[in-house]
């Protein structure tokens, strides 16, 4: 009786082992490249546009991104984002940046996670103007 007890437990673990994802399925996750691209281009002067482009799956922190100019002259005077209520940026973004004084290039912090619960650092990105 032992034995056939043993047997069934044996059995009923193996089948629950194949039924977890365990580490037989590993996700895999963007980079932070792939997951959150960032482009700028300034529309006129003194305005500059962020593009945001963040892939399905992923999401980025409103709180968490950053723009600030690069130089001694450029200050950034107001960003202008999505009048939204959700505290993520997904798909496609864009922010209107508001420049005194003249740049050549920005510098855009982000933070963003995938939905399947992988977190990433802050990354800062140099975006030379076009």
């Amino acid at each position: 009786m032992n034995e056939l007890l043993r047997g069934c437990c044996v059995a009923v673990l193996g089948f629950l082992a194949a039924l977890s994802p365990g580490p037989l399925i590993a996700a895999t996750f963007l980079t932070p490249e792939e997951a959150f691209k960032v482009e700028a281009k300034q529309t006129k002067p003194g305005f500059v546009e962020v593009r945001l482009t963040v892939a399905k799956g992923y999401a980025l922190y409103r709180a968490r991104t950053q723009v600030s100019a690069v130089g001694d002259d450029a200050k950034i005077a107001k960003v202008n984002s999505p009048d939204t209520a959700d505290e993520h940026y997904r798909g496609l973004t864009i922010l209107t940046v508001e420049m005194s004084g003249m740049t050549t290039a920005l510098l855009v912090k982000v933070q963003g996670c995938a939905d399947a619960g992988l977190c990433y650092p802050p990354v800062e990105r140099r975006l030379e103007l076009r």
